[in-house]
C-alpha cells in the first residue's frame, strides 16, 4: 500500500508526544524500549525520576492520540519553547495546545525506540531522548512517519514539566532528495 505524506503542523506536537513523546504512550512500557543512559551528576531517586519522566512520555502519547489538552496543559511549562519541522521553526506551548486540539488530522501509533532518560541536577532535570514513529491521517490520506526528538523536564513544585523541545523528522526511504 503507497501512502501519501501528509504535512501538517500537528508533526510537531506528534514529535513531542512521540516523546513522551511518545510512545511512550497506559501504555504500560510495553510500547515502548526503555534505554536508561547513565547521568553523570545524580540522587539517590534518579531511577524513580526515570520512570516518572518515562511514564510522562507514554501519557503524552496518549494525550496527543486523544487530542487531550488537560493533560498537555497540566505537564508542558508556561516557558515551553520547542524547535522543529522542515523550517525548524520555533513554538511554544499555545502552539502545541492548538495543535493537538486540531481533530482534523488524527495521529495514532505513536511509539518510541532507542528512548533514553538521563537524570541531572540530583534529580530535578531530565532529558530524554527518542525516535519516534506514528501513522498520520488527514481525511482520505494516510502517512508513516518518523523522527527523532530531544525532551527537556524540570521538576517544579515536586511536578515535571517539560520546558524546551527539539524535533526532526527522518525522512522516509521512499521520499526522493
Amino acid at each position: 500500500m503507497r501512502t501519501t505524506r501528509i504535512t501538517v503542523p500537528l508533526r510537531l506536537a506528534a514529535m513531542l508526544l512521540l516523546l513522551m513523546l511518545p510512545t511512550v504512550f497506559a501504555c504500560s512500557r510495553s510500547t515502548t524500549t526503555d534505554s536508561y543512559g547513565v547521568a553523570p551528576v545524580g540522587g539517590e531517586n534518579n531511577e524513580a525520576a526515570r520512570q516518572a519522566v518515562s511514564q510522562l512520555e507514554d501519557e503524552w502519547a496518549k494525550a496527543i492520540e486523544a487530542h487531550d489538552t488537560t493533560f498537555l496543559a497540566r505537564v508542558i511549562a508556561a516557558d515551553f519553547h520547542g524547535t522543529g519541522g522542515d523550517s525548524a521553526k520555533t513554538f511554544g506551548r499555545a502552539d502545541l495546545l492548538r495543535d493537538v486540539a486540531d481533530t482534523a488530522t488524527q495521529l495514532r501509533n505513536l511509539k518510541d525506540q532507542d528512548r533514553q532518560v538521563r537524570i541531572y541536577g540530583n534529580g530535578t532535570v531530565a532529558v530524554v531522548t527518542a525516535l519516534g514513529s506514528w501513522t498520520a491521517e488527514k481525511g482520505e490520506r494516510t502517512g508513516q512517519f518518523s523522527g527523532r526528538y530531544t525532551e527537556t523536564w524540570v521538576k517544579r513544585d515536586s511536578q515535571w514539566q517539560a520546558v524546551a523541545g527539539h524535533y526532526s523528522d527522518v525522512p522516509s526511504p521512499t521520499s526522493g532528495p
